[in-house]
């Protein structure tokens, strides 16, 4: 009885953790933000993608993920996709934005960073890393954006 327990715990955990290609929210939240990440290697030439959780679409690394002072940020990689691990989310250079490493969550596919409330506003756009392991180990690496818009 006490081995059925533990082991429907550990469904629970590692089901809850798995990650689905972002749905269609009916309302804006911008203190939690989502980015799910996709790798793949279509003819053998990797192809990355992100999505934004609250507009439901696709970001380049080029644009910026707008976030607000406070904002928690939550990257996840999605289960079609190659990405083995996260190895580091952190900052190109610490700014007000992003002043450290992201953490990982445990016994999940995520990393978490919280903006600090006092960020100011506007903040111009900070380059931060993505490095992962793909499925064969190779290392990669990505550096989109987060910035505060204006709230004009």
């Amino acid at each position: 009885t006490l081995q059925t327990g533990i082991v429907f715990l550990i469904t629970i955990l590692v089901a809850g953790a798995c990650a689905k290609e972002p749905v269609d929210p009916t309302e804006t939240n911008k203190s939690k933000v989502k980015i799910y990440c996709k790798a793949t290697y279509p003819d053998g030439e990797l192809q990355f993608e992100m999505f934004e959780s609250d507009k439901k679409i696709k970001i380049s690394t080029e644009d910026t993920t707008d976030v607000w002072p406070g904002t928690k940020v939550t990257w996840i990689w999605t289960r079609d996709s190659e990405i083995r691990k996260f190895d580091k989310i952190g900052p190109d250079t610490l700014g007000p934005i992003i002043p450290g490493n992201a953490h990982g969550v445990f016994l999940s596919r995520k990393f978490r960073l919280i903006v600090p409330k006092n960020a100011p506003e506007p903040s111009p756009a900070e380059k931060y890393d993505i490095m992962f392991s793909d499925l064969n180990g190779n290392p990669v690496l990505i550096d989109p954006y987060l910035r505060i818009p204006d709230r004009k």
